[in-house]
């Protein structure tokens, strides 16, 4: 949700093409970036929340479908940004775990209200339980925060995984080849240890597989 950072996307691409490193090396550090910038949470978030649509819900779904991806994932991504403009933060992709705690928090109170309205107006229960999860999710998330960092990018390709399980059955295995990607991608970038890109993945996985659970 809150880790897209072009200036650091930029700075890490730049190192690819580092002249004296071996081929091997570059190989494995192109796919690192790659495979970590295509799976930044505003982006498998958007790709949750889209495939639950494609799935079957109602076709008054997609009014649901904007609001919940505007105020879940774009407001906050906005609040990032705004952050990283006035100096609050170093960098967009919050490397430094406490600077994730006013965002995190932000978030939530951005997910509870797009569920909120989608209880109040009645939207699918599906795209209600996705919107409980993000938030649940995230608040564990920020609670984990105060002590520890954990992996975002996992958790929500977890979340993601999960959803896609949930709607697809076996037919979605394939797709949880993402999550060691994703994990590698960040354990070799630096950004997170083993048992934290591992703790993203479970966490993702539960919070979305209870919410799930309570749909049904």
């Amino acid at each position: 949700m809150v880790s897209f950072s072009a200036s650091t996307l930029a700075r890490e691409a730049a190192q690819l093409d580092a002249p004296l490193l071996p081929r091997h090396t570059l190989v494995l550090r192109r796919l690192a970036y790659w495979a970590s910038a295509i799976t930044q949470p505003p982006f498998t978030a958007t790709a949750a929340i889209l495939l639950v649509l494609m799935h079957g819900a109602e076709a008054i779904a997609w009014q649901w479908v904007v609001s919940h991806l505007l105020l879940a994932v774009g407001v906050p991504t906005a609040y990032v940004v705004s952050l990283r403009l006035r100096g609050h933060i170093a960098d967009i992709q919050l490397p430094e775990r406490r600077q994730r705690l006013r965002p995190y928090l932000f978030a939530i109170a951005c997910m509870l209200c797009s569920a909120a309205l989608m209880h109040l107006g009645r939207a699918p229960r599906v795209l209600q339980s996705i919107a409980l999860a993000g938030s649940a999710q995230f608040a564990l998330m920020w609670l984990i925060t105060l002590r520890w960092k954990i992996s975002a990018h996992t958790a929500s390709a977890g979340s993601l995984f999960a959803i896609a399980h949930g709607l697809l059955g076996s037919s979605a295995l394939p797709l949880g080849l993402l999550l060691p990607l994703v994990g590698w991608s960040r354990v070799y970038l630096r950004r997170h240890d083993v048992m934290q890109v591992i703790a993203g993945s479970l966490l993702g996985i539960a919070v979305t597989l209870a919410a799930l659970t309570w749909l049904h």
